[in-house]
């Protein structure tokens, strides 16, 4: 029996959410190989797995603005992910601008969004259908995933007193917490990146 067209668009949408599902996995997996190479090096400050978070949240802005040009509709939304991405990655470069760009350090990424809201504002008209359509795809879904990883788990288990609470304070307390709000950390970086896909495939349906 042949699929309606909207059941052939739920089919579709349901086999890229599972595939994002086994790329991920496999993401993490990967985390173990890393490991064995890098040893204590893995978590370290500017070490691989934070290159890794680097590298995934500029290829992700970078995605954003180059779909921003082709979905010249949804442009505005586009360039406001992007700019959020670089928000990040500033972020992820604190220590670099804490040395290099004192007083002001990667706090001057705000003005990425900052000029991406201005945009979106001139756009408001388009921007607001474009939000909308947005909030209702998977891409978004698949962000706010993410963001739980990234700014909540994270955060919250990776927690220096949380930690030494659980293991004494005798444990490496610094250790832990950086492989596990790292290793979080890099999986919620991931899922942004993919969430690029998903958001090409959404609004170009829109």
């Amino acid at each position: 029996m042949l699929l309606t067209k909207q059941e052939t668009k739920t089919f579709l949408k349901t086999c890229r959410q599972m595939g994002y599902f086994a790329i991920t996995v496999l993401g993490i997996i990967s985390l173990y190989f890393l490991a064995d190479v890098y040893r204590g090096r893995t978590f370290e400050e500017f070490g691989i797995v934070e290159n890794i978070q680097l590298g995934l949240l500029i290829l992700s802005a970078g995605i954003f603005v180059i779909e921003s040009l082709i979905l010249k509709k949804h442009s505005a939304v586009l360039l406001f992910l992007a700019s959020l991405c670089a928000l990040g990655a500033c972020r992820e470069l604190d220590s670099f601008f804490d040395k290099n760009l004192p007083i002001i350090s990667w706090k001057f990424g705000f003005l990425f969004p900052a000029a991406a809201i201005i945009n979106m504002w001139r756009q408001r008209e388009s921007a607001r259908a474009s939000v909308f359509h947005f909030l209702e795809t998977p891409a978004f879904n698949l962000m706010v995933t993410a963001i739980l990883i990234g700014l909540a788990l994270a955060q919250v288990l990776g927690h220096r007193p949380f930690i030494a609470a659980v293991l004494g304070d005798k444990a490496d307390a610094r250790s832990v917490r950086r492989i596990v709000e790292e290793g979080s950390e890099v999986v919620a970086y991931f899922l942004i990146f993919l969430s690029t896909a998903e958001c090409y495939f959404s609004l170009k349906e829109k």
